[in-house]
């Protein structure tokens, strides 16, 4: 069994102090034997294999978490390379998926333009064009009607030059590319804005181009048709009160004050209403009173109804 050995001497031969070798003894982790209920012994053997077998455990403590360190980097690698591959696949996948569509969409719209290209060719023949031309330049007169009909217009694309502004170009068909142009109070312009404002095709951006090149010329009595249309027609509160704004101008005209009044009454747009009682205002007769005392008790909003009593108020104090 080797040489016996005290607290002392295991502590001295393993350099553990006294303390810890009782807190071994006492956890049952070294080999040891009691001799008495207050006293233990050692066998120098017993010891020596305890140590090597301590030694052996620490040593694979220490490269334990190193084997753990590095199994857990591979396999984190392993899944990186996973997800690139995943990715890489995903993004071939969407750019092949994409590309068939481009190319999918991009025959579709020639076969589409291609198809227009002949139906508008076979619409309007070449003597069509040089009528066109003819009348562009103003050698003759001109059924616009007819060309509206030949041409199966939808919108209108209007220019208008920047340092003659009373000079307009109207571009009837992108396909066959039939321009006119001219005054604005010529023919074919004129008609083709009176067209414009009112179709019920034209955007929100033509329409209100085409009645600002009209404003100049409200006095004539097609051009201020066109806009009484548009202000009682229209679908856009916006061009409604700004073909209103407009034809403040020519209010005092039976025709326009009756238009004005009825938008008073029965637009359905607030603003609308508001912007015909700004009009009215300036231009108060028997026949607008009646109309005031009428929208000042019916009225749903009271913005319009208090504004309708301010005016009558006015009027009232002047007489």
């Amino acid at each position: 069994m080797g040489k016996n050995m005290h607290v002392k001497e295991v502590a001295s031969y393993t350099n553990l102090s006294p303390k810890t070798i009782y807190n071994l003894v006492y956890s049952k982790e070294i080999p040891f034997k009691r001799i008495s209920e207050k006293k233990v012994m050692f066998y120098k053997d017993a010891i020596d294999k305890w140590l090597k077998k301590r030694k052996t455990e620490e040593k694979l403590r220490t490269k334990k978490p190193e084997r753990i360190k590095y199994q857990y980097q591979k396999s984190q690698e392993k899944k990186n390379e996973k997800k690139e591959s995943i990715i890489r696949s995903m993004f071939l996948n969407l750019r092949y998926k994409y590309l068939s569509y481009s190319v999918i969409f991009f025959l579709l719209f020639s076969l589409g333009w291609l198809g227009s290209f002949i139906y508008y060719k076979t619409k309007i023949s070449s003597s069509n064009f040089l009528y066109i031309a003819q009348n562009a330049s103003g050698n003759e007169s001109f059924d616009i009607e007819s060309l509206i009909d030949q041409a199966q217009l939808g919108d209108l694309h209007i220019n208008q030059s920047f340092l003659e502004k009373d000079k307009v170009k109207i571009k009837l068909d992108y396909i066959s590319n039939i321009e006119v142009k001219g005054d604005v109070k010529s023919s074919p312009i004129k008609p083709l804005l009176v067209y414009t404002l009112k179709g019920e095709k034209g955007s929100y951006a033509t329409k209100s181009k085409a009645i600002d090149i009209i404003k100049p010329f409200v006095d004539d009595r097609k051009i201020r048709k066109a806009l009484i249309h548009v202000m009682k027609n229209d679908k856009s509160p916006a061009l409604r009160m700004k073909a209103a704004t407009v034809l403040t101008k020519v209010a005092k005209i039976e025709e326009v004050k009756e238009a004005i009044l009825d938008r008073l009454k029965n637009d359905k747009n607030e603003a609308v209403r508001f912007k015909a009682l700004e009009i009215v205002e300036k231009i108060v007769d028997e026949q607008i009173i009646v109309a005031l005392i009428s929208i000042k008790e019916k009225d749903k909003s009271y913005i319009i109804r208090n504004r309708a009593e301010l005016i009558l108020k006015k009027h009232n104090q002047k007489a």
